[in-house]
């Protein structure tokens, strides 16, 4: 921050009690409600000063964190999904990265924990593949996916070929009377699913012969 602080350049209504105040450096910009506006008598085109700036950082630091917590006893969340909360609120990405490191190290939000409790709550209905692609899409970063999947794996080493053999087996009751067609076609369902070609094909031929 420059010592005379950052200026103003707008402020607009978010809802009837918030209004956003966008800063001359945009990644500082915050919400606040409009009492506060008043309080600090923040307008258009004047400048915070860096004391100012420091005490609304204070309320959105407390204020972040309170709407943290609510979301977290709410259900479990990754740290992406917690940050795009915290974005769609309005909050300046420091006080972002500092609320959720506090939830990290309170164990507030665990991407590992959430990983693994959603790979072994899941495993007997979903393919490796379909589960990497589930917390991927939470933002969790694949190291990490990798590790709750070959924690799963290795202590439930015929998890993948038990489910196709069950997802098989409800798709016909006959196996070993299944015609070409209909092999041809639960194969290619269960590529779809995500599963390895060399298990299903290795299932088919068992339950097949």
């Amino acid at each position: 921050m420059s010592e005379d602080g950052y200026e103003i350049v707008g402020i607009t209504d978010i809802s009837s009690k918030k209004r956003f105040v966008r800063l001359s450096d945009n990644g500082k910009s915050f919400a606040l409600y409009n009492q506060e506006i008043r309080k600090f008598a923040l307008e258009e085109g004047v400048r915070i000063t860096p004391e100012q700036y420091a005490d609304i950082l204070r309320i959105l630091e407390d204020r972040a964190r309170n709407r943290a917590l609510h979301i977290v006893t709410r259900r479990d969340i990754t740290e992406s999904q917690l940050a795009d909360k915290l974005t769609d609120g309005k909050y300046p990405e420091n006080i972002i990265n500092i609320t959720i490191q506090f939830m990290k190290e309170h164990g507030f939000v665990n991407d590992a924990r959430y990983a693994s409790n959603y790979v072994w709550c899941k495993a007997d209905t979903r393919s490796r593949r379909q589960m990497e692609a589930y917390l991927y899409s939470k933002g969790i970063a694949q190291t990490v996916i990798d590790s709750a999947c070959d924690e799963y794996y290795a202590a439930n080493s015929n998890a993948q070929n038990d489910l196709i053999r069950k997802l098989i087996e409800k798709r016909c009751h006959d196996t070993s009377a299944m015609t070409y067609g209909e092999k041809s076609k639960t194969i290619a369902y269960l590529a779809r699913k995500g599963f390895d070609y060399d298990n299903i094909q290795y299932v088919m031929n068992e339950l097949t012969h």
